[in-house]
């Protein structure tokens, strides 16, 4: 979800500081450019989403980012919603420049593509012990998620909005509860409570280099499409310390990353999608949160959309846990990954641990998922696949130790007091750290299963066989 170009804003016209009036923006060119369309045989889909084969006509939904998505069809993303170069930004309540703090006061509109509070030119507005209601729909979902046209509450053009103790409850499609756009543009929530109904309706949102400060803020969205914690085209910086973060729709992760969120403390569940979802070349980073999602804990990948750049996400977690109802933990495709784990409660239903493959999203043949997955300090369990286009790395440091099973291009590395148990008979490539020097292999524990390596790519074993701890045998591949 990324912003190529903005137009520039008209300016608006003087005397909007007062409260209380329609403010109105209008870009002067297209506010929803596209980079050139992918290869043919690029795809992308609904961000958020990874069915394992999706119905007919299940890829067409519109994606979180620009312009409805290409589908398993092979077909590059249609144009950008043209309405979107023509957004007007309005609100019924504008401070254009200036200081200003509007206290114990409610803010509601019912109209369409309308904030009901924008901070806009610099302007630096408090909202203390407030209300909001904004109903009204979106005639552009690419203006709302770019722009944040019919937001609540909106700060653009270098504006800080900061709002302590309120309420804000937004029904209307593509109606986030709170929005920051454009490099220089700030929000600040403290102790708000956020409730989107609509569709494509986040609770808070960046783009175009925004950035979101969150204190103990709790959000809820009931409808598809729409995260709790989100950024969209041209990213930004989501800051967030506790809080309460819900979602119940169909493609609505807890955080979706096109840019930088940092996550301190708070947790959050999505009712029907993955916990966390990163896009392109950014990163998401918890302390102490706990998440969970219906499908699968976290997505890394590259849709394709033009929403994000690059194709290399990152993900840190110290302490908190993640848990998936189904589907990996972990899963990397189209896409490379980081992902480092310290200290943290892992749970997958599933059993999977980890999962690299390619999906419905790029070149087939070259949309493959790699991962490089680091733990310490914890012990964890579960399988490890991929398919033939992708590989895992996983890193076992500081006395980790793992239960589980391989099966695909996977490698594994045993650092200091690392401890691998076997569940299941398992090949991997590169086998590196292994304590084997005895003719027992004394960190790894066999209980009966085979482990077989490649030779080409494990020459310290010479192509010899080694007993495993607690029973079992190392052994060289078969030809």
């Amino acid at each position: 979800m990324k912003l190529s170009r903005l137009a520039a804003f008209l300016i608006l016209a003087a005397g909007l500081a007062a409260q209380g009036h329609a403010a109105t923006q209008k870009p002067a060119g297209q506010g929803c450019d596209r980079p050139p369309p992918p290869p043919a045989g690029a795809q992308s889909a609904p961000a958020g989403e990874r069915p394992p084969g999706p119905p007919p006509g299940e890829g067409k939904e519109r994606a979180p980012g620009c312009g409805p998505a290409a589908g398993a069809d092979g077909m590059p993303p249609p144009p950008p919603d043209a309405a979107a170069g023509k957004a007007e930004i309005r609100a019924e309540h504008v401070l254009a420049g200036g200081n200003a703090v509007w206290a114990q006061r409610e803010f509601a509109t019912r109209a369409a593509d309308t904030s009901a509070v924008l901070a806009t030119r610099g302007a630096k507005l408090a909202l203390n012990q407030i209300s909001v209601r904004k109903d009204g729909n979106t005639s552009s979902f690419d203006a709302s998620s770019f722009l944040g046209m019919n937001a609540a509450l909106l700060a653009n053009e270098g504006a800080a909005l900061s709002v302590k103790d309120g309420h804000v409850l937004a029904t209307g499609s593509g109606a986030n509860g709170a929005f920051a756009h454009g490099s220089g543009a700030s929000v600040r929530l403290e102790h708000v409570e956020i409730r989107a109904t609509g569709d494509n309706a986040h609770g808070v949102m960046v783009a175009g280099g925004g950035t979101m400060t969150l204190n103990e803020v709790s959000i809820f969205t009931s409808a598809q499409r729409s995260a709790a914690i989100a950024t969209d085209r041209g990213g930004g910086t989501v800051r967030v310390k506790g809080g309460s973060w819900r979602t119940t729709g169909r493609t609505s992760p807890v955080l979706y990353s096109t840019g930088m969120l940092d996550v301190n403390g708070g947790e959050g569940s999505a009712g029907d999608s993955e916990a966390i979802v990163i896009e392109g070349s950014n990163s998401v980073s918890l302390t102490g949160t706990e998440l969970s999602g219906a499908r699968n804990g976290a997505m890394i990948y590259q849709s394709f959309s033009g929403d994000a750049q690059g194709q290399h996400g990152r993900l840190a977690m110290l302490g908190g846990a993640l848990r998936a109802a189904s589907g990996p933990l972990f899963f990397v495709t189209n896409a490379s990954a980081d992902v480092e784990v310290r200290g943290s409660t892992l749970e997958a239903v599933s059993g999977v641990l980890a999962e690299a493959r390619a999906d419905r999203w790029g070149r087939k043949g070259a949309n493959g998922g790699h991962l490089a997955l680091r733990v310490a300090e914890q012990t964890v369990q579960g399988r490890l696949l991929t398919d033939t286009l992708s590989d895992i790395r996983l890193s076992l440091e500081q006395g980790a130790n793992w239960t589980g099973s391989a099966k695909g291009k996977v490698s594994v590395q045993l650092g200091e007091k690392a401890v691998w148990t076997l569940d299941g008979n398992t090949e991997v490539q590169a086998l590196k750290g292994a304590d084997c020097e005895s003719g027992t292999c004394r960190n790894i524990r066999g209980k009966g299963h085979v482990l077989r390596y490649d030779v080409v790519a494990n020459a310290w074993a010479a192509g010899r066989s080694f007993a495993l701890e607690g029973g079992g045998e190392l052994k060289p591949a078969l030809p």
